[in-house]
């Protein structure tokens, strides 16, 4: 069984490093996004002399938390990992702030005694009960998410003001969507997940269509 560890990093080169070196095996593969942010990749790629089994994404996307460049490096690794020449049978997605609390053969025999396992986070936001905020920010736009501003000040003042300006005029959206003819509810996931190969393609497939 051969494990796919797909990191996205944006700083600290040197933690990526780390990462990296505490979950090394034979088996181990790994699938680095770096934020085009980062102008100058050279010590990021400087790890690639220490750490073996290094594959760089070419194509790379600038990150801010709730955009959809998540889902687009998301969907990057994915697609790397199955288009990899040798097969990969697990896919994990981390950060590289990311440390493993369990020793690689725990986390190897885990996987290999629960290969049909997915590990995900998932709150449907459809069915919820009780209204919350994020079910009602579900159903207005969100603008500006993906906007490059390297300030992480200035990324949130402008998402504030950008929220503000959707809840006076907003342009609603239902709170589920429809596929194939089929209402499918909506749910909040975790950037964070880990699936075998045959649920990769499916979701590979499912984005596609």
């Amino acid at each position: 069984m051969n494990i796919a560890y797909c990191i996205s990093a944006y700083k600290d080169p040197q933690q990526l490093k780390r990462l990296i070196l505490a979950l090394s095996t034979n088996f181990s593969f790994f699938f680095i996004h770096i934020d085009k942010r980062i102008k100058n990749i050279k010590e990021f790629e400087a790890i690639k002399t220490d750490c073996p089994h290094i594959i760089f994404c070419k194509q790379r996307f600038f990150v801010q938390w709730g955009g959809w460049n998540q889902v687009k490096y998301q969907e990057l690794f994915l697609k790397e990992a199955l288009a990899f020449p040798i097969k990969i049978d697990r896919i994990l997605i981390l950060t590289g702030m990311d440390y493993p609390l369990w020793n690689n053969n725990k986390i190897y025999h885990f996987f290999e005694q629960n290969s049909d396992i997915i590990m995900m986070k998932g709150i449907n936001l459809t069915q919820l009960e009780k209204p919350s905020a994020m079910s009602k920010l579900l159903c207005i736009r969100h603008y500006g998410r993906d906007w490059p501003i390297k300030s992480t000040l200035l990324w949130k003042i402008e998402t504030k003001l950008f929220r503000i300006v959707a809840t006076i005029f907003p342009y609603k959206r239902k709170n589920y969507l429809t596929i194939n003819n089929q209402q499918w509810d909506i749910w909040q996931a975790s950037g964070y997940f880990s699936v075998n190969r045959e649920q990769a393609e499916y979701i590979i497939q499912t984005l596609r269509n």
